[in-house]
């Protein structure tokens, strides 16, 4: 899928936000939400029978750690030459709060995760370990009853680190307003500057979150949309469409060059309560338009990947 289409079609699911975390967030697996206008109240901690409700919204869940792996299933590219790509991924975050008031939360944490690709390059078929380490700052701050607001900063570095400098700093950002429509609806608008294409770009993004119970969510969101539903206090099942990609600057054969990758996912996951605050998920599904891109001075090479399968869980512990 070109750049345009991809672009088009961020839009209709709601237009960006991060993870990222959500971006979460890329390869980034995005943060868990709660419902606008709980996630701020008592303190930001959301309560049993919040936490049992679906959490995909505009205003994030504070996380205060977590872990996850995942892995796509060896896909052939398009050009039929016989090669094989596939994607091993894992990743550890923590945030951690700087000023937690009863309307206001802003945290800090780190975020690190390491992509292991299989994919060919200008040069032979090889295989990258790639580095993103990001430091993302979270300003949160309910303005109203209907109003929120959230933005946020992550500066980091993407990089194989066989040559360290500039051209391995980056960073993500974003603002989002939220309004609580009604006791059923909220929307969000606001713009994001995000790699989760496979370059860095600024998006408009708009969203919608409609509950029609305590028991179903249907998010039009970015970084993901999603269908969830509460089968019990300890126990969600879902189905979500994600971005997933990223850039790195790389060095091969001597050169410096640019990786990018970018793909759609569609799947279908669980997630259950381990322990108190302890969470674990597991999803598994469907990648499709996948390519990635190599860019050099002397040009650039893209390929697009046949569509595979992919599953990825781990734990989180929730605030």
């Amino acid at each position: 899928m070109n750049r345009f289409c991809y672009s088009i079609l961020f839009l209709c699911l709601g237009g960006p936000v991060f993870l990222a975390a959500q971006e979460e967030e890329p390869f980034y697996e995005g943060e868990n939400f709660v419902i606008p206008g709980l996630g701020l109240a008592g303190q930001g901690v959301a309560t049993p029978e919040a936490q049992a409700r679906l959490n995909d919204s505009f205003i994030p869940n504070y996380t205060v750690a977590s872990a996850y792996y995942l892995q796509t299933f060896d896909a052939d590219f398009s050009d039929g030459a016989g090669d094989k790509f596939s994607l091993r991924e894992f990743g550890i975050a923590a945030d951690f709060p700087i000023v937690n008031k009863p309307k206001t939360l802003l945290t800090a944490g780190i975020r690190y995760r390491n992509h292991k690709v299989e994919t060919r390059t200008f040069f032979d078929f090889s295989e990258f370990t790639l580095h993103s380490i990001e430091i993302p700052v979270n300003f949160r701050k309910q303005l109203s009853p209907r109003w929120s607001l959230w933005a946020r900063l992550a500066p980091g570095v993407y990089s194989d680190f066989e040559d360290l400098g500039s051209d391995d700093v980056g960073f993500t950002a974003m603002a989002l307003l939220s309004y609580r429509w009604n006791q059923y609806v909220d929307v969000a608008f606001g713009g994001v500057y995000t790699r989760d294409l496979g370059d860095e770009r600024f998006l408009p993004a708009l969203g919608a979150i409609v509950r029609p119970n305590d028991q179903l969510s249907i998010a039009l969101t970015f970084p993901r949309a999603q269908v969830t539903y509460a089968a019990s206090r300890d126990l969600l099942l879902s189905g979500k469409l994600a971005f997933a990609g990223g850039s790195w600057n790389i060095v091969d054969q001597g050169e410096d060059i640019v990786y990018n990758y970018s793909a759609l996912r569609a799947g279908i996951g669980v997630e259950s309560r381990l322990r108190d605050d302890w969470w674990s998920y597991f999803d598994i599904g469907f990648e499709f338009n996948r390519e990635d891109e190599f860019e050099a001075a002397s040009g650039n090479f893209p390929l697009e990947i046949e569509n595979g399968l992919y599953f990825t869980g781990g734990v989180r512990k929730r605030f």
